[in-house]
């Protein structure tokens, strides 16, 4: 019985230890804009569209892995995307006003 209640904290360490942790949510802004925005201004078939991903990732050095990790981290909690998508379009907004200013 003793060892069962050392093993089920390791257990529980190790799992911990072993799960990704997500983007920072600021990176994923930027990368889910700029995945957006890719796909809103190229023509994108569903040859190229990996092709796209890979270079939106490699440009912000990160994996696929990395990014299907954070979704589903996402996933987990619909308020968290709620805010996620408030802050994106705020990122939009503030480029919109940029993109004015700079006029």
């Amino acid at each position: 019985m003793k060892k069962l209640f050392f093993l089920l904290p390791l257990l529980f360490l190790l799992t911990l230890c072993s799960e990704k942790t997500p983007i920072p949510e600021e990176k994923l802004i930027l990368i889910y804009t700029d995945l957006m925005f890719a796909q809103d201004t190229l023509l994108i078939t569903t040859d190229n569209v990996d092709s796209l991903k890979s270079e939106v990732f490699q440009r912000h050095k990160i994996t696929e892995d990395d990014y299907k990790t954070t979704l589903e981290h996402y996933n987990k909690s619909p308020e968290r995307w709620e805010i996620f998508f408030d802050k994106v379009i705020d990122y939009v907004e503030s480029l919109k006003t940029k993109s004015e200013d700079s006029d």
